[in-house]
């Protein structure tokens, strides 16, 4: 499973507590955001979309499809 997080649209004034929250990891709290568990999305915009992968800015077209594969991520951790 995904946990997409959807920002809402908030009031200029409320940027400062955004990014207050966001600096302690508290963003989840903030009554501007929507956390929705998922396996599978489609993203469909109007134009071009701009987004981040792993910090990194991102432009798709009009249309973006997210879908979890399970067992496709191999982690290695220090415990034997």
């Amino acid at each position: 499973m995904l946990d997409m997080n959807i920002l809402k649209s908030f009031p200029f004034v409320a940027l400062p507590g955004l990014a207050y929250r966001l600096l302690l990891r508290k963003l989840h709290r903030s009554k501007y955001t929507d956390i929705t568990r998922i396996e599978k999305a489609e993203i469909i915009g109007t134009g071009e979309i701009t987004g981040h992968i792993d910090g990194e800015p991102v432009f798709f077209q009009q249309t973006i499809q997210i879908k979890v594969i399970p067992g496709s991520l191999k982690v290695i951790t220090g415990d034997i």
